[in-house]
């Protein structure tokens, strides 16, 4: 017993919480991420049908904030900073970038390598991000500005400390992953929903990844629609010619536009185009607008969580 209690005392040390064997990450970044903390998910984590744990786990005396998708990968690993209530009814995807991001900057470990990353990334900061982590608590309120399609200035604020921060809406930063790992993760999809199914040989789906490679499946063309009408809210059908037809689908949020041409007998994919450098012009040609034009969104200032005997700072 004495050693069982030394034992877990110099866990402690550094991290609250490391769970027996991990179930697989979404991407490689999060694996990476579960290793640098020792935060590590169970089997039975990952198939308990629960897929968003907020308090299991410590890293440095901050709660780590975790999802996993349907299939118990993990999807998402970084500092909880964000309340649910407040993430629910102001839907972002900016939240868990910056739950994950600033758990890669604290390992970054001091402020030459941050520097250097926040550079690499685009990412323009006043105030430490640190900060926002070393408080105590979630952050207090938050301001998202958005110019739709191109770019994020986000302001939060917790305790006296104050941050802002600006980064495109680019969808390889925001999602911790390159071209060629997204297209690898919707090539596995492709695949685990064909295998769902017992399509003919009639109508196949050709999917052009970066590299010239190029992955052909039976499917259907009710299912690469629904596919991409996943990830893109917004679609614009045109006839090319007689017989193909275009389907234009984007996502703002996230900078980027799926495109598949359908012909008779197959569609051919090619996804994550980039947006966020294209022009208004261009990209409404694709997929006009559904605002009527408008191009800049502001989710509103607001407290994250509810005020205690102090008065929620905010910012107007």
């Amino acid at each position: 017993m004495r050693r069982y209690i030394i034992l877990f005392a110099v866990l402690a040390g550094s991290i609250f919480c490391v769970l027996p064997t991990c179930g697989q990450f979404v991407t490689k970044r999060l694996a990476l991420l579960s290793q640098a903390t020792g935060i590590v998910i169970n089997d039975t984590i990952s198939k308990s049908g629960q897929h968003d744990f907020d308090s299991i786990c410590l890293f440095r005396n901050h709660p780590i904030h975790i999802k996993t998708n349907q299939q118990g990968e993990i999807s998402h690993l970084g500092y909880l900073l964000f309340d649910t209530d407040f993430r629910k009814n102001n839907p972002s995807v900016v939240y868990d970038f910056i739950e994950r991001y600033f758990l890669e900057l604290d390992l970054d470990g001091n402020d030459v390598k941050r520097q250097l990353r926040l550079k690499k990334d685009g990412v323009v900061c006043e105030g430490n991000p640190i900060s926002m982590v070393s408080a105590k608590g979630k952050i207090e309120s938050v301001k998202i500005n958005k110019e739709v399609n191109h770019k994020y200035l986000i302001e939060l604020q917790c305790g006296k400390n104050h941050l802002s921060m600006a980064f495109n809406a680019d969808y390889q930063l925001i999602l911790g992953a390159d071209d060629i790992e997204l297209e690898e993760i919707l090539s596995k999809k492709i695949k685990r929903i064909a295998a769902k199914h017992n399509y003919t040989d009639n109508f196949k789906l050709i999917f052009d990844r970066y590299g010239y490679v190029k992955d052909t499946i039976a499917f259907s063309r009710q299912d690469v629609v629904a596919l991409i009408e996943e990830d893109c809210e917004e679609h614009s059908l045109q006839s090319k010619t007689e017989t193909e037809e275009v389907l234009f689908a984007i996502n703002r949020e996230l900078g980027f536009v799926h495109l598949a041409s359908f012909k008779p007998n197959e569609a051919r994919l090619i996804a994550y185009i980039p947006i966020h450098d294209a022009s208004d012009d261009f990209i409404n040609q694709m997929v006009p607008p559904i605002d009527n034009g408008k191009t800049k969104e502001t989710i509103p200032d607001a407290p994250l969580v509810k005020p205690t005997s102090k008065k929620t700072h905010t910012d107007n």
